[in-house]
C-alpha cells in the first residue's frame, strides 16, 4: 500500500467514491470494508445535521400535462415523477423510499403565476408513496416554488 503522502489532493465530485468501514450487524457479526459515493455520505449529514432529507425543486404546469419541475436539490435518495391526474390534480410518486404522514411536509406555492389560487393544498398517500397536488384549475403552477421534507 502506498504511503498517504503519494496521494494527490483533489476536489471531489458527488459521483466519486471513498473507502470506509461498515459497522458490523447481528447477521454478519464482523465488520466490511466498502467504498461509499460522495453523494451518499452527502446526504447523510445533511439528514443527520438537519434531522431530515428534502426533495426540492421548481414545477411548471401548463394545460392538460405533468408538471416538469426543474430540482433544485434531492438528498432523499428517491427518484419522482409527476403525472397528471386530472384537473387541477398532479400525483409525485417517490421510488425508492417510503413516505409516512406522521414525517412529511410539504411547502408548495403556485409561484409566479398571475392566477392567484388560495386553492393550492396538498396530500401524502401511504399506499403508493405519492404526494397528490391540487389547485382549482390547470396552468396555475407557474414556478411555483415546492419541498418536500421527510424527518428522520
Amino acid at each position: 500500500m502506498a504511503s498517504i503522502q503519494q496521494y494527490p489532493l483533489t476536489t471531489p465530485k458527488a459521483a466519486d467514491t471513498l473507502v470506509g468501514t461498515k459497522v458490523p450487524t447481528s447477521t454478519t457479526g464482523h465488520a466490511v470494508t466498502s467504498t461509499f459515493e460522495i453523494s451518499a455520505v452527502a446526504a447523510l449529514a445533511n439528514a443527520i445535521n438537519l434531522g431530515y432529507t428534502s426533495y426540492t425543486a421548481l414545477v411548471n404546469q401548463t394545460g392538460v400535462t405533468a408538471p416538469v419541475s426543474t430540482e433544485l436539490a434531492n438528498t432523499t435518495s428517491a427518484t419522482v415523477a409527476w403525472a397528471y391526474t386530472g384537473v387541477g390534480n398532479y400525483k409525485l410518486t417517490f421510488t425508492g423510499i417510503t413516505l409516512a404522514v406522521a414525517n412529511t411536509i410539504v411547502f408548495l406555492n403556485n409561484g409566479s403565476s398571475s392566477a392567484i389560487d388560495p386553492n393550492v393544498y396538498w396530500t401524502v398517500n401511504v399506499g403508493d408513496n405519492s404526494i397528490v397536488v391540487r389547485t382549482s384549475a390547470d396552468s396555475i403552477l407557474n414556478n411555483a416554488a415546492f419541498e418536500v421534507r421527510i424527518y428522520s
